[in-house]
């Protein structure tokens, strides 16, 4: 029914706020009450719906009163009866429904700072908002979060938060990141975590400026969080070519890397004893470049850092070896496929690639390890190879091109590269057949079999 804004509601706070209907789902709840797609919800119940967070609590509430603005020139009331667990079945443009926080931080060792110019603008948006940190694990300083922020995140019990700390040291701390709010990163932690939030802390390492005795010392002052603290992920530092101007820094070699290994190895072991789980977790970049074996999986205990690039190597090894005995011995009709990774993509995945070819009559997979020249070649994750390296990789030798290339999709946003080639512009470029398969052995497995 048609409707008015509550006298209650202060128009220049809801102009703040845009929660736009971007699909409804059909047969949901919002389908049946009349909801469209464009529709602009305002309020649920009398209350704005600043973000994601706010609609999903109030779909709490068994009896809403919905009010929409459609078309910006009528509003209207949906009133709307459902079971306790029911969602509405509407998704949105965006988690947030307002600007999204922006970081105010200019950290010496920053990604943002070291792309080129001329890539899709969402690639420089660097967020530092606690509310897609709670939605969907990005790591964030606090450094922007003001009181307000802290009683919302308490009182909502928005957990778990994934924090960025790099160092418990003060000082150091302000350094690496240019920001005087930085100072208050423990009394921040100790704010969240004894009111029962959970975090998840993030280090990123430099050599020489907050390993050694700081990464100890960092690591130490986190314990002290523990239970709260669920895990300290430590990855290293990525420089690419384009620094000219930036502080100097230095990438990890193995020397480097096997110094952090031995640094971390002795808190693990307390920690389990303590604990019952290691709480600190390298990224498998680290085990790569120090040649040394990776952790077992029970190690990183459910792979809580997963996403951060910790532990996708041992959970790729253990999946393959639990799936064994559904890996046919021979294959109908005759296969062949090229599996793009990157250089250490290639360390993870060459002996897996090479049982698979020996195992399975018909089959041929190639694994190709592309270098990334886009980024410069310090830079060898999978997750960070462009369309256009692959793309040079395969045209240097033109009569070679495969025929079916395979693209983790690790290296894809929807369908798109980090330089923003589709997948329908690297097969037209190629004339290949490029396919997507997901970060894990079942989908490679799917792929042979399908």
């Amino acid at each position: 029914m048609e409707s008015e804004l509550p006298l209650e509601i202060d128009e220049r706070e809801l102009e703040k706020y845009r929660a736009i209907v971007l699909e409804v789902k059909k047969g949901s709840i919002a389908a049946g009450a009349g909801i469209k797609k464009g529709d602009r919800i305002i309020t649920i119940n009398g209350s704005i719906i600043r973000d994601l967070i706010d609609y999903q609590y109030s779909m709490a509430d068994v009896n809403l009163k919905v009010l929409v603005e459609r078309s910006k020139t009528e509003l209207i009331e949906f009133e709307i009866e459902k079971d306790y667990e029911d969602d509405l079945g509407v998704s949105f443009e965006k988690a947030v429904f307002d600007e999204v926080m922006k970081c105010c931080n200019n950290c010496i060792f920053c990604f943002m700072a070291q792309m080129p110019e001329g890539m899709r603008e969402t690639l420089y948006v660097h967020d530092d908002d606690y509310r897609l940190s709670f939605l969907y694990g990005n790591f964030i300083t606090m450094t922007r979060m003001n009181e307000e922020d802290f009683e919302r995140i308490k009182s909502l019990y928005l957990s778990p938060l994934y924090i960025s700390v790099h160092t418990t040291n003060v000082k150091l701390r302000k350094q690496i990141m240019h920001c005087h709010k930085a100072e208050n990163i423990m009394k921040q932690l100790e704010e969240l975590t004894s009111s029962g939030i959970s975090i998840h802390t993030q280090i990123v390492l430099m050599p020489g400026v907050n390993d050694g005795e700081e990464l100890v010392k960092t690591i130490e002052d986190l314990s002290y969080f523990y239970p709260q603290l669920e895990s300290i992920g430590i990855v290293p530092v990525g420089l690419t070519k384009y620094r000219d101007g930036l502080t100097p820094l230095k990438s990890f070699d193995k020397k480097s890397a096997l110094e952090v290994i031995n640094t971390v190895k002795p808190f693990q072991s307390k920690f389990r004893r303590r604990f019952d789980k290691s709480l600190v977790y390298l990224a498998d970049e680290f085990y790569f470049l120090a040649e040394q074996p990776l952790p077992e999986g029970g190690e990183y205990d459910g792979y809580p850092q997963y996403e951060n690039g910790i532990g996708i190597a041992r959970s790729f090894q253990d999946d393959f070896h639990s799936m064994r005995n559904k890996i046919p011995s021979k294959l109908k009709y005759s296969k062949e496929f090229t599996l793009v990774t990157g250089v250490l993509g290639e360390k993870a995945l060459a002996n897996i690639i090479n049982d698979l070819n020996t195992r399975v009559a018909g089959l041929k997979l190639n694994l190709v390890a592309v270098e990334n020249e886009f980024f410069g070649e310090k830079i060898t994750v999978s997750g960070l190879v462009t369309g256009r390296d692959i793309i040079n990789h395969f045209q240097k030798n033109p009569r070679d091109i495969p025929e079916n290339i395979v693209i983790p999709k690790i290296m894809l946003n929807d369908d798109r590269f980090l330089d923003d080639v589709t997948i329908d512009q690297m097969a037209d470029e190629l004339d290949s057949n490029v396919q997507i398969i997901d970060n894990d052995f079942e989908s490679l497995l799917r792929l042979i079999t399908g």
